[in-house]
């Protein structure tokens, strides 16, 4: 989400919606490093890359080598088998690859073995929500299954959240851009719907905006990291926090982490307690704390361009970093 005022927004993460006056790439300069530390793999699950051809509806194959992690180097997305498939968005409330996952007094869930959170044939344990369909009921869907990936389609801002909300966990997931690429999200902690500006829910954003990979928007949430000053540009007067009119946007500390369009690339968020970090393809990108949530949906986000994800997998904590 780079600018939250266009419906297509071209294109994952600045006016006074967001982002400051000034350059933010020199702002983040000091900050990049790539020798940051990588997560360890949060539990094995075979699987391995999805190579599935199958048309929408159909099941995937979900072969591979069983997942790993190198010593010192990024976890390896698994691939894991589907589970019971059911029709549209919103299906069954449930992960589709198993697992295990102990209730919290708030309602959340926190996993304790590694989970397929999209089972490569439909939505169940998903629900989208397209607040452009309110006035264009006959827009194509933002979201489908095509291939065993989900696919985004159209202009409309859209959201696609898990039924069940968490709290500390590891989750991976890969995504590329299958035509000219723009603007996309992974959402954490996200809770009430369109809280801003009518089509964003109320979260943290970790960006992938094409160039812009890793850098945190706050939506009506907030989150705090090291060197504010640098890495939060904002307008004389300006507040950090999430609301319309504040800096929102938290520039990652590496531009060159992404990989060539059209190209897959993998992402780690972890989150424990009220801290939030996040990998692209094995660097850390991200790195915050004070977090004004602990737990929330995780939601894919549709802004405008055509993204495909795939490899959804939540599971435990590791050590950490």
């Amino acid at each position: 989400m780079r600018s939250h005022l266009n419906v297509p927004l071209m294109l994952i993460t600045f006016s006074a919606v967001g982002c400051s006056s000034g350059d933010p790439a020199a702002s983040r300069g000091a900050m990049r490093s790539n020798n940051a530390a990588i997560p360890p793999g949060s539990g094995g699950g075979t699987g391995g890359t999805n190579n599935s051809t199958t048309p929408t509806g159909g099941r995937p194959n979900t072969g591979g080598a069983p997942g790993s992690t190198a010593s010192g180097g990024a976890p390896v997305s698994s691939g894991g088998s589907g589970g019971t498939a059911s029709s549209g968005l919103g299906g069954n409330l449930g992960q589709a690859g198993g697992g295990s996952m102990v209730p919290n007094a708030d309602g959340s869930i926190t996993p304790t073995t590694k989970t397929m959170l999209f089972n490569g044939v439909d939505f169940t344990g998903w629900t989208a929500d397209e607040p452009g369909k309110d006035d264009t009921p006959t827009a194509p869907d933002s979201f489908v299954v095509r291939g065993g990936v989900i696919a985004t389609q159209g202009t409309l801002n859209s959201h696609l959240l898990t039924n069940a909300t968490y709290r500390d966990y590891h989750l991976e997931l890969e995504w590329r851009w299958s035509a000219t690429p723009g603007n996309a999200g992974v959402l954490v902690h996200a809770s009430d719907l369109r809280a801003l500006y009518g089509q964003f829910p109320k979260s943290i954003e970790v960006q992938l905006f094409s160039g812009d990979a890793g850098d945190f928007w706050c939506i009506q949430e907030n989150i705090e990291v090291p060197n504010m000053d640098a890495r939060r540009p904002r307008d004389d007067g300006q507040a950090y926090g999430g609301s319309e009119s504040d800096a929102r946007r938290i520039l990652n500390l590496t531009d060159d982490s992404e990989k060539p369009a059209g190209e897959w690339n993998s992402m780690v968020i972890e989150a424990r307690g009220r801290g939030i970090m996040a990998w692209v393809n094995g660097v850390l990108v991200n790195d915050g704390f004070n977090c004004t949530a602990d737990h929330g949906k995780i939601a894919l986000q549709a802004e405008g361009a055509e993204v495909e994800y795939r490899n959804v997998t939540l599971g435990p904590l590791g050590p950490k970093p």
